[in-house]
């Protein structure tokens, strides 16, 4: 069964390993050419290990809601994480608003740009929406890359 750690813990070990096989390189007249490779390659595996840290600490920030917790407050577009109504498991990403359909109508429902109206009998099943998928959670879409 393999272990699993967290890469705080990784890079420390990964920095402890690189200064041993430095010390050891550093003590010896002709280094071997194979430890001058094992010192790129750590390199390279820490800036892996630390871009998808990054990657990792952005998420956490912008993260998925739960719909337990909190409905979007507008109706702008959000990634939305759709799961099965049969309970076999199954989820996928989608992209859909909250919305109040009518003027008169107190609640709001969820639109899906692919399934039409989620978890709303009047129009599931083929009626211009689907009762196969709730919204599980949502996230707000990111900003353009502006590159």
């Amino acid at each position: 069964m393999a272990k699993t750690i967290d890469a705080e813990e990784f890079l420390s070990w990964l920095n402890e390993s690189e200064e041993e096989l430095k010390n050891t390189m550093a003590d010896e007249l002709n280094p071997d050419r194979k430890d001058e490779g094992i010192l790129l390659t750590t390199e390279t595996v820490r800036k892996y290990v630390e871009s998808m840290c990054k990657i990792d600490n952005a998420d956490s920030k912008r993260g998925w809601i739960p719909v337990t917790e909190r409905l979007p407050e507008d109706e702008r577009d959000v990634l939305l994480t759709l799961e099965s109504t049969n309970g076999n498991g199954y989820r996928e990403y989608s992209v859909g608003c909250y919305i109040q359909v009518f003027d008169e109508d107190t609640e709001k429902h969820w639109l899906d740009r692919q399934y039409g109206y989620l978890e709303w009998d009047k129009y599931s099943n083929g009626h211009g929406g689907c009762s196969l998928y709730r919204v599980a959670a949502w996230m707000p879409i990111p900003n353009l890359y502006k590159g």
